[in-house]
């Protein structure tokens, strides 16, 4: 008789992605060596968001310890500034490795190498991403993914033999070999000639950030989202904390939980705007929602907070994110960046990368890049150690809302995770005082937002969400999980057992 066992999921933007870190899970690898191979495959196929000269952040989750950690590896802006940020993302990976990994590294970034190498057919996701910036303003120059003027479609042969060759040296000499190797002066050569000013001491000194992560607890759950870095996860786990501070959410009937969701988005938003340190705590959860009327809309003062209009109906914004479960009930999630579509938009045709932009960090580059919204969570049972549900979400200011939302309807409403996906979402901002809703949200709804005082707009997506839950706990009942990828995009997401 076959033996069957479980191994995890993998739910991510981009399918051959997926497949790379399942391929590790089938290895017997850890969460985070699924997420290392997922990480380099996305920078082979998806470097609209991801890729060696990017960052990202991460949530880490022990089943066995029942803990989270946070790491954070953002593009780093070098000491005499310029347009190149310092590369995070690989030395981030490197240390995900180094402390929860299992797998060769070797192993890890092979599959990605050859991908670059042979070619591969563009996915849907790849083709998308393509067309839509080729020949956009800062999107000049995007190698194969835009070959004679006209952009990849679905299915058409891609090949990258200069990243092939940047990561043969990162999987033969580690991943430390960009930041004080050869590869380093190389990269650093190459940035220069693109206009930057990074040296290699800006590579040399950058050091990726672990923290305990944020804990937001719940009964007998806990949120785990980034103590600090990206903004994205804070305000996440104030809406969470907003939404079950004394069971706001469970006691607010169906029809005006919109507004509810509404009201703390914003709530969320202008504590991030204006500078505050944005606490988690019940306590403070009630100190926001103290002016919240039930029945009706209550907008805020402006103060200095940025005008966030132009993010209202945007598309794309240079990040993806991706959740991995492994079968011991560890689990990753993480949120990576090239802080803005493509990075710099010019492939370096000798390294085969996208340099990533420099972006002032938290509310001066809200207007210049989504990175700071970006948002990975995990909940555990806080008794039994259990993982609950693990998800990300990226699309700017809507990312914070679609991720707390999910978590809502899938947790607190204990629906289908398909359903909380891919549920009709709502967003609000303190500027303009704007209430933005995704088409599919039921007229009645949309109309009683207009009679609490809303201003609505419509939107016509917003929020990519990438998730797994296992309701039933992930070693106590396996058949119980559920991996989900947004129907807003065109990732896969997929996993159970092996024969």
């Amino acid at each position: 008789m076959p033996t069957v066992s479980f191994i995890g999921g993998v739910a991510t933007d981009e399918p051959r992605a997926t497949l790379a870190g399942l391929a590790a899970l089938e290895l017997g690898g850890t969460a985070a060596d699924a997420a290392v191979a997922t990480f380099f495959t996305l920078s082979v196929t998806y470097p609209l968001a991801a890729g060696l000269a990017g960052g990202g952040s991460c949530v880490a989750y022990d089943s066995v310890s029942g803990t989270a950690e946070s790491i954070d590896f953002s593009p780093g802006v070098p000491a005499l500034g310029g347009a190149v940020a310092i590369p995070g993302a690989v030395r981030g990976m490197a240390a995900l490795h180094a402390r929860f990994g299992r797998l060769r590294w070797g192993q890890l970034v092979l599959n990605a190498e050859e991908m670059a190498r042979f070619g591969f057919p563009a996915s849907r996701a790849a083709a998308t991403a393509a067309r839509d910036y080729a020949g956009t303003t800062g999107a000049s120059e995007l190698g194969a993914f835009v070959v004679g003027g006209r952009p990849v479609a679905e299915g058409d042969k891609i090949e990258q033999p200069a990243l092939a060759e940047t990561l043969s040296t990162i999987r033969v000499r580690g991943g430390g070999d960009l930041y004080f190797g050869d590869a380093a002066r190389d990269f650093v050569a190459r940035a220069q000639e693109a206009g930057g000013r990074l040296t290699v001491d800006d590579l040399k000194q950058y050091l990726p950030a672990w923290e305990r992560s944020g804990r937001t607890a719940f009964g007998d759950l806990s949120l785990f989202t980034p103590a600090s870095g990206p903004g994205g996860g804070a305000m996440t786990a104030a809406m969470w904390s907003m939404l079950t501070d004394q069971q706001r959410y469970g006691q607010t009937p169906a029809a005006t939980r919109p507004h509810l969701i509404a009201e703390t988005a914003f709530r969320a938003l202008a504590e991030r705007a204006g500078g505050s340190a944005t606490d988690t705590t019940s306590f403070r959860a009630a100190a926001l929602m103290t002016s919240y009327d039930a029945t009706r809309h209550t907008p805020v003062e402006p103060g200095n907070q940025p005008d966030l209009a132009p993010w209202i109906g945007a598309g794309r914004d240079g990040t993806t994110g991706f959740v991995v479960l492994d079968s011991a009930g560890s689990a990753v999630a993480c949120v990576l960046t090239m802080n803005a579509p493509f990075g710099d938009g010019r492939l370096d045709e000798r390294l085969g990368v996208f340099f990533a932009p420099t972006v002032p960090t938290g509310v001066e580059g809200w207007l210049r890049s989504g990175t700071d919204f970006i948002a990975p969570a995990i909940i555990a049972n806080a008794v039994t150690g259990e993982f609950v549900i693990g998800l990300t979400a990226t699309g700017g200011p809507a990312a914070p809302a679609a991720a707390a939302t999910t978590a809502a309807i899938a947790v607190l409403d204990a629906r289908l995770l398909r359903e909380a996906v891919n549920a009709a979402r709502v967003f609000a901002l303190p500027r303009p005082d704007a209430t933005i809703y995704e088409r599919g949200l039921p007229e009645s709804t949309v109309q009683a937002l207009r009679d609490a005082g809303h201003s609505v707009t419509e939107g016509a997506g917003f929020g990519i969400v990438n998730a797994i839950a296992c309701f039933g706990g992930a070693t106590l009942d396996p058949t119980s999980c559920q991996f989900v990828t947004d129907g807003r995009g065109f990732g896969l997401a997929d996993g159970g057992t092996q024969f």
